[in-house]
């Protein structure tokens, strides 16, 4: 079995469905403003865990108590990018960070850092 398999199969085990959202750029309004974009969600499969408030206390801004690391297989259809949108555990949340982990290019799992959205 290789690595992206076996991390694949590790993520299903332990983790759950979540849905990666992502918009597309608005359009203008002919006011000065913009229009929404259209919101596309992906299926994906993510085992959660949280920070520690200790982390948070020290990490100098990088970490606020409430964020949540997810791994994510690699089989959702869109590579994460900082911004997107998850919905975890009940909650929304915006990608803060996000790190392939693998090897010789390759990706085997999507190491990443959500922050609850206030803007949902």
């Amino acid at each position: 079995m290789d690595l992206t398999a076996r991390a694949s199969r590790i993520i299903a085990a332990q983790g759950r469905a979540v849905t990666l959202k992502r918009e597309t750029p608005g359009e203008p309004d002919g006011f000065g403003g913009t229009l929404p974009g259209t919101v596309t969600d992906y299926p994906a499969t993510a085992a959660t865990a949280r920070y520690g408030e200790e982390l948070a206390a020290i990490a100098g801004g990088l970490f606020e108590v409430g964020d949540l690391r997810l791994f994510m297989a690699v089989d959702v259809a869109v590579t994460p990018q900082v911004d997107d949108r998850v919905a975890a555990e009940g909650e929304d949340y915006r990608v803060v960070r996000v790190s392939p982990v693998g090897t010789a290019g390759t990706a085997h799992y999507y190491d990443m850092q959500v922050r609850r959205d206030p803007a949902v």
